[in-house]
């Protein structure tokens, strides 16, 4: 499984918000549980993320 909070485009063109949930303790709970998601997530096209 790829790391959903692995950017692929530069560090200048990131979301704000993507920022805040990949940095901030806080949404710590969050991000397991988008990770589990996505990790279970079935990718039929190769779309889901680019």
């Amino acid at each position: 499984m790829e790391n959903l909070f692995e950017p692929v485009v530069p560090a200048k063109k990131l979301n704000s918000n993507f920022n805040l949930v990949k940095q901030n303790v806080g949404y710590e709970p969050a991000r397991r549980m988008l990770e589990k998601v996505y990790g279970e997530f079935e990718n039929i096209d190769g779309n889901f993320l680019l």
